[in-house]
């Protein structure tokens, strides 16, 4: 990132200004990870009428979660979680942030910009996602959703930026419940489309605009910040 559109360049914030973040799906490439479990394990089983029956809700934001419309022949049944569960599992450890990501975090950082995350994860899931991913030392602080009533509920947001000491925020995610509780907690909202398997529309009304690259979002961040 060239110097100009870092935080070297940036004049005096006449406010305190924190960037937050979603987890998965803005800076970990780990959305829909149960989802290619479940396939990966209904294809190995030859339960192909099953996968059909779930189609509608695979790779897409939904408000329930996907075991809640799975339907499995009771032979078997314990065999094919327990395949999803294995399949989860490997999928999981091996998601790592998007290309790009450590670094702008580290520009962000270097420029001592409040950093914080809000995931509806639960914290021991988040713990090791983001032990894995080397990126712990960016954020002073997290609120999980076991922690905090989870999104679209504005307090994850509500607490983070009390926990920076902020005045005002931006809040970065990549679906339709990130926009929403970013409204709720009067923040503004940088929307991301980073994930490949997405298979439908992440936002029931489109943004202003969809930052496809890393390299936009922290342009976009960094555009925000000199408003501040």
């Amino acid at each position: 990132m060239d110097a100009a559109l870092t935080g070297t360049a940036l004049p005096m914030l006449r406010s305190r200004f924190g960037v937050i973040f979603d987890w998965d799906g803005t800076l970990c490439d780990s959305d829909f990870l149960f989802d290619c479990a479940v396939v990966k394990a209904l294809r190995l089983c030859g339960l192909h009428k099953s996968e059909e029956l779930i189609k509608p809700h695979l790779f897409m934001p939904r408000q329930q979660p996907l075991r809640s419309v799975l339907r499995l022949p009771k032979g078997g049944r314990e065999e094919v979680l327990q395949l999803i569960k294995k399949f989860y599992e490997e999928f999981e450890n091996a998601a790592q942030p998007f290309d790009g990501i450590e670094q702008m975090l580290h520009n962000l950082w270097g420029s001592a910009v409040p950093m914080g995350v809000v995931t509806n994860r639960n914290r021991a899931s988040f713990d090791r996602s983001i032990y894995r991913s080397r990126l712990s030392e960016f954020f002073s602080h997290v609120a999980c959703g076991d922690e905090t009533p989870v999104k679209p509920s504005p307090d994850g947001i509500i607490r983070v930026m009390s926990k920076l000491s902020v005045d005002t925020a931006v809040y970065v995610g990549n679906t339709y419940v990130d926009h929403d509780a970013a409204r709720n907690a009067g923040c503004r909202f940088l929307a991301v489309g980073f994930c490949s398997r997405l298979r439908g529309p992440a936002f029931e009304v489109a943004p202003d605009k969809v930052l496809k690259s890393v390299a936009e979002l922290e342009l976009e961040i960094w555009n925000h910040l000199r408003r501040a």
